[in-house]
């Protein structure tokens, strides 16, 4: 099974934190973005997000870049402060073989932390940044290999 972790692009900072917008540069980042990833991503069968508009909004531009047939499903278990562990219970209970999170830092970093190495530290999530993790079987706690971290425009 493989999991790709998302840090929503790069957002306004005027609105509401639950309010705030991709910028017109992070989204054009992100469509820029895309036929890289689709060298290391050979599909994704669905997308989970955090409800907060700019992880959304990622998760749109994603989703139409890969043609995913699957719905967007938004996730309030994503919102930012949320606990990993209990996302990963969700994960482990998937069919998927090929799915995608977008969220917010410092969440998505822990998440990796926790997905491949309990005892590791959190990982330098800069906007529009990928994590591609790979599991033998489901999704559990230390049992990922990272394969691929991709901060965005690299």
């Amino acid at each position: 099974m493989n999991l790709y972790v998302v840090r929503h692009g790069y957002a306004d900072n005027t609105s509401p934190d639950s309010q705030r917008a991709l910028t017109d540069e992070g989204r054009q980042k992100l469509i820029k973005m895309i036929p890289q990833w689709k060298s290391y991503i050979p599909k994704i069968d669905i997308i989970f997000t955090s409800p907060y508009k700019r992880a959304y909004q990622t998760a749109q531009v994603i989703h139409k870049g890969f043609n995913v047939k699957e719905k967007l499903l938004e996730d309030n278990e994503l919102q930012p402060g949320f606990i990993p562990s209990n996302f990963i219970a969700t994960l482990s209970s998937l069919e998927y073989e090929d799915i995608m999170v977008v969220g917010h830092m410092p969440d998505v970093s822990d998440l990796v932390a926790e997905l491949t190495s309990p005892m590791s530290f959190g990982f330098p999530f800069a906007p529009g940044t990928l994590a591609a993790i790979e599991f033998e079987g489901r999704v559990r706690i230390g049992a990922g290999k990272l394969k691929l971290f991709l901060p965005e425009g690299k």
